[in-house]
Protein backbone atom coordinates (compact mmCIF):
# COMPACT_ATOMS: atom_id res chain seq x y z
CA UNK A 1 0.00 0.00 0.00
CA UNK A 2 1.39 3.20 -1.15
CA UNK A 3 1.19 6.39 1.07
CA UNK A 4 -1.68 9.01 0.46
CA UNK A 5 0.90 12.10 -0.06
CA UNK A 6 4.07 12.43 -1.58
CA UNK A 7 6.94 11.14 0.25
CA UNK A 8 8.78 14.32 -0.46
CA UNK A 9 6.59 16.26 1.74
CA UNK A 10 4.77 14.09 3.94
CA UNK A 11 5.95 13.21 7.01
CA UNK A 12 3.61 11.18 9.30
CA UNK A 13 0.14 9.84 7.60
CA UNK A 14 -2.08 7.06 8.45
CA UNK A 15 -4.00 4.86 5.92
CA UNK A 16 -7.63 3.48 6.79
CA UNK A 17 -6.60 3.09 10.05
CA UNK A 18 -8.94 1.23 12.62
CA UNK A 19 -8.82 0.93 16.30
CA UNK A 20 -11.38 -1.28 17.90
CA UNK A 21 -11.33 -1.45 22.10
CA UNK A 22 -13.71 -3.61 24.50
CA UNK A 23 -16.40 -2.70 25.83
CA UNK A 24 -19.36 -3.73 28.12
CA UNK A 25 -21.20 -5.05 24.71
CA UNK A 26 -18.36 -6.10 23.40
CA UNK A 27 -15.83 -4.64 20.82
CA UNK A 28 -16.28 -0.84 19.97
CA UNK A 29 -14.74 0.77 17.06
CA UNK A 30 -13.07 3.59 17.99
CA UNK A 31 -11.30 5.14 15.03
CA UNK A 32 -13.26 4.02 11.78
CA UNK A 33 -10.64 3.81 8.45
CA UNK A 34 -9.12 6.81 9.24
CA UNK A 35 -7.03 8.41 7.23
CA UNK A 36 -4.48 11.63 8.09
CA UNK A 37 -2.13 13.39 6.65
CA UNK A 38 0.50 15.95 9.00
CA UNK A 39 3.28 17.01 6.38
CA UNK A 40 6.57 19.01 7.15
CA UNK A 41 6.13 22.43 8.65
CA UNK A 42 2.43 22.06 9.34
CA UNK A 43 0.39 21.91 12.24
CA UNK A 44 -2.80 19.67 12.35
CA UNK A 45 -5.55 20.27 14.97
CA UNK A 46 -7.62 17.29 15.54
CA UNK A 47 -11.04 18.68 17.26
CA UNK A 48 -14.18 17.26 18.49
CA UNK A 49 -16.02 16.36 21.13
CA UNK A 50 -14.66 14.22 24.14
CA UNK A 51 -14.43 10.48 24.11
CA UNK A 52 -14.86 10.59 20.10
CA UNK A 53 -10.96 9.01 20.02
CA UNK A 54 -8.62 11.76 20.20
CA UNK A 55 -6.56 10.55 22.16
CA UNK A 56 -6.79 7.29 21.06
CA UNK A 57 -5.36 8.64 17.72
CA UNK A 58 -2.35 9.84 18.85
CA UNK A 59 -1.48 6.97 20.85
CA UNK A 60 -2.00 4.69 17.91
CA UNK A 61 0.47 6.78 15.75
CA UNK A 62 2.82 6.81 18.42
CA UNK A 63 2.63 2.72 17.87
CA UNK A 64 1.33 2.89 21.40
CA UNK A 65 -1.58 1.25 20.56
CA UNK A 66 -2.20 -1.86 17.96
CA UNK A 67 -4.24 -1.85 15.02
CA UNK A 68 -7.01 -3.70 14.01
CA UNK A 69 -6.82 -2.29 10.41
CA UNK A 70 -4.54 0.10 8.38
CA UNK A 71 -0.99 1.48 7.85
CA UNK A 72 0.88 4.12 9.34
CA UNK A 73 4.10 5.62 7.64
CA UNK A 74 6.84 7.90 8.95
CA UNK A 75 9.07 9.48 5.78
CA UNK A 76 7.01 7.49 3.46
CA UNK A 77 7.87 3.80 5.13
CA UNK A 78 5.94 1.60 6.63
CA UNK A 79 5.47 1.81 10.55
CA UNK A 80 6.61 -2.37 10.09
CA UNK A 81 9.88 -1.55 8.50
CA UNK A 82 11.83 0.90 11.64
CA UNK A 83 12.05 -0.39 15.24
CA UNK A 84 10.08 0.77 17.88
CA UNK A 85 12.68 2.31 19.54
CA UNK A 86 13.85 4.42 16.52
CA UNK A 87 10.00 5.61 15.66
CA UNK A 88 9.65 6.74 19.12
CA UNK A 89 12.79 9.08 18.82
CA UNK A 90 11.33 10.48 15.72
CA UNK A 91 7.75 10.68 16.96
CA UNK A 92 7.12 12.12 20.04
CA UNK A 93 3.90 11.52 22.16
CA UNK A 94 3.31 14.54 24.78
CA UNK A 95 0.41 13.41 26.86
CA UNK A 96 -1.88 14.73 29.45
CA UNK A 97 -0.74 13.01 32.57
CA UNK A 98 2.81 14.11 32.93
CA UNK A 99 5.15 12.00 34.85
CA UNK A 100 8.36 13.81 36.80
CA UNK A 101 10.56 11.94 38.32
CA UNK A 102 12.10 12.85 41.96
CA UNK A 103 14.84 16.05 41.80
CA UNK A 104 14.72 19.01 40.15
CA UNK A 105 13.37 20.54 36.63
CA UNK A 106 17.18 19.99 35.62
CA UNK A 107 17.50 16.60 36.22
CA UNK A 108 13.96 15.75 34.06
CA UNK A 109 14.31 17.96 31.34
CA UNK A 110 18.12 15.50 30.87
CA UNK A 111 16.21 12.47 31.53
CA UNK A 112 16.19 11.39 27.79
CA UNK A 113 19.95 11.36 28.06
CA UNK A 114 20.01 9.07 31.06
CA UNK A 115 18.28 6.31 29.61
CA UNK A 116 20.47 3.20 28.31
CA UNK A 117 19.46 3.49 24.90
CA UNK A 118 21.24 6.75 23.97
CA UNK A 119 21.14 6.21 20.13
CA UNK A 120 18.10 5.34 17.88
CA UNK A 121 18.01 1.32 16.76
CA UNK A 122 19.03 2.58 13.11
CA UNK A 123 22.37 3.88 14.24
CA UNK A 124 20.74 7.64 13.32
CA UNK A 125 22.32 9.58 17.22
CA UNK A 126 19.57 11.13 18.82
CA UNK A 127 20.28 15.10 19.87
CA UNK A 128 22.86 15.93 21.72
CA UNK A 129 22.24 16.86 25.56
CA UNK A 130 21.52 20.27 25.95
CA UNK A 131 24.20 22.10 27.87
CA UNK A 132 23.15 24.70 31.06
CA UNK A 133 22.90 27.81 29.23
CA UNK A 134 20.56 26.87 26.80
CA UNK A 135 18.41 24.67 29.39
CA UNK A 136 17.64 27.81 31.46
CA UNK A 137 16.94 30.06 28.02
CA UNK A 138 14.51 27.43 26.94
CA UNK A 139 13.26 27.66 30.09
CA UNK A 140 12.92 30.86 30.47
CA UNK A 141 11.05 31.35 27.18
CA UNK A 142 8.57 28.65 28.08
CA UNK A 143 7.84 29.34 31.47
CA UNK A 144 8.38 33.33 31.30
CA UNK A 145 10.67 32.94 35.10
CA UNK A 146 8.36 31.14 36.79
CA UNK A 147 10.69 27.76 36.90
CA UNK A 148 14.43 27.77 37.37
CA UNK A 149 16.50 24.64 36.90
CA UNK A 150 16.74 24.42 40.44
CA UNK A 151 13.09 24.14 41.30
CA UNK A 152 11.97 21.16 42.55
CA UNK A 153 9.58 19.09 40.24
CA UNK A 154 7.26 17.92 43.04
CA UNK A 155 6.32 21.27 43.54
CA UNK A 156 4.92 22.31 40.00
CA UNK A 157 1.79 23.04 39.49
CA UNK A 158 -0.17 20.87 36.82
CA UNK A 159 0.85 23.88 34.29
CA UNK A 160 4.40 24.11 35.05
CA UNK A 161 4.88 20.54 34.69
CA UNK A 162 2.94 20.72 31.49
CA UNK A 163 5.06 22.79 29.95
CA UNK A 164 8.09 21.41 31.10
CA UNK A 165 6.90 17.61 29.92
CA UNK A 166 6.73 19.83 26.33
CA UNK A 167 9.83 20.96 26.61
CA UNK A 168 12.10 17.77 27.89
CA UNK A 169 10.15 16.44 24.37
CA UNK A 170 11.27 19.25 22.52
CA UNK A 171 14.71 19.13 23.64
CA UNK A 172 15.30 15.26 22.09
CA UNK A 173 14.71 17.09 18.61
CA UNK A 174 11.99 14.52 17.46
CA UNK A 175 10.51 14.97 13.80
CA UNK A 176 7.06 15.18 14.65
CA UNK A 177 5.01 16.05 17.62
CA UNK A 178 2.11 14.26 18.97
CA UNK A 179 0.22 16.65 21.85
CA UNK A 180 -2.73 16.07 23.80
CA UNK A 181 -4.12 19.37 24.29
CA UNK A 182 -0.82 20.89 25.82
CA UNK A 183 -2.81 24.23 26.66
CA UNK A 184 -5.84 22.41 29.09
CA UNK A 185 -3.70 23.48 32.64
CA UNK A 186 -2.78 27.01 31.16
CA UNK A 187 -3.81 30.18 31.24
CA UNK A 188 -4.28 32.42 28.37
CA UNK A 189 -0.81 33.85 28.07
CA UNK A 190 0.94 30.52 28.75
CA UNK A 191 -1.10 29.08 26.24
CA UNK A 192 0.28 31.52 23.53
CA UNK A 193 3.86 30.61 24.68
CA UNK A 194 3.22 26.78 24.32
CA UNK A 195 1.25 27.65 20.47
CA UNK A 196 4.32 30.11 19.34
CA UNK A 197 6.93 27.11 21.16
CA UNK A 198 4.83 24.55 18.84
CA UNK A 199 5.06 27.17 15.69
CA UNK A 200 9.06 27.62 15.83
CA UNK A 201 9.36 23.77 16.34
CA UNK A 202 7.53 22.77 12.88
CA UNK A 203 9.25 25.91 10.47
CA UNK A 204 12.21 23.60 10.64
CA UNK A 205 10.56 20.99 8.72
CA UNK A 206 8.66 19.12 11.09
CA UNK A 207 5.49 18.00 11.80
CA UNK A 208 2.71 18.43 15.09
CA UNK A 209 -0.60 17.17 15.41
CA UNK A 210 -2.32 18.47 18.58
CA UNK A 211 -5.55 17.36 20.07
CA UNK A 212 -7.01 20.37 22.15
CA UNK A 213 -10.45 21.98 22.87
CA UNK A 214 -9.13 25.50 23.11
CA UNK A 215 -8.68 28.05 20.72
CA UNK A 216 -7.13 26.94 16.94
CA UNK A 217 -4.06 28.63 16.03
CA UNK A 218 -4.63 30.35 13.08
CA UNK A 219 -1.32 28.71 10.87
CA UNK A 220 -2.43 25.43 11.73
CA UNK A 221 -5.24 22.98 9.98
CA UNK A 222 -8.45 21.71 11.47
CA UNK A 223 -9.98 18.54 11.01
CA UNK A 224 -12.60 16.89 13.12
CA UNK A 225 -13.54 14.13 14.60
CA UNK A 226 -16.63 12.05 15.48
CA UNK A 227 -18.35 9.01 15.87
CA UNK A 228 -14.90 7.74 14.82
CA UNK A 229 -14.42 9.38 11.25
CA UNK A 230 -12.78 11.96 10.29
CA UNK A 231 -13.77 15.31 8.25
CA UNK A 232 -12.29 18.38 7.34
CA UNK A 233 -13.06 21.24 10.52
CA UNK A 234 -13.28 24.81 10.10
CA UNK A 235 -11.08 27.62 10.30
Amino acid sequence: MKPPVDAKTGLLQAVNITVERNAETGRRIVLDRISLAADRGEIVHVQGPSGTGKSTLLWALARMLPLDSGEIYLEGREAGAWPAPSWRARVALVVQTHAMVPGTVGRNLLLPWTLKIRSRSDGAPRALPPDESRLRRELDALCQGDVSLETDASRLSVGQTARVSLLRSLLTAPECLLLDEPCAALDPDAADRVMARIREFVTDGRAALVVGHGSVDPLGRVVRLESGRLSEGDR
